[in-house]
């Protein structure tokens, strides 16, 4: 009994797994709230580093959410499709 509990227990645990995809080409914050998105949530990673999530209504090809972290020292953005 305590082997099948374990098996479904690592089942569930490695199931939940996420991972996220990169933006492809090069696009900056303004830029994707200027496209529709609206800005739901923003922290403070680190010194420096600071994460924004932007949503969307989902219509198009529009992704429902998106993620953007912003480099002060570099000018950077990277942004993540979840």
């Amino acid at each position: 009994m305590k082997k099948i509990l374990g098996i479904v227990v690592l089942g569930l645990f490695f199931a939940g797994s996420a991972s996220s995809l990169p933006m492809i080409g090069f696009k900056k914050i303004n830029t994707l709230l200027e496209e529709g998105y609206e800005l739901h949530s923003t922290n403070i990673i680190e010194s420096g580093y600071y994460q924004y999530n932007l949503i969307s209504d989902g219509s198009g090809s529009k992704f429902r959410l998106i993620t953007c972290v912003y480099s002060v020292e570099k000018h950077v953005a990277t942004c993540w499709i979840p």
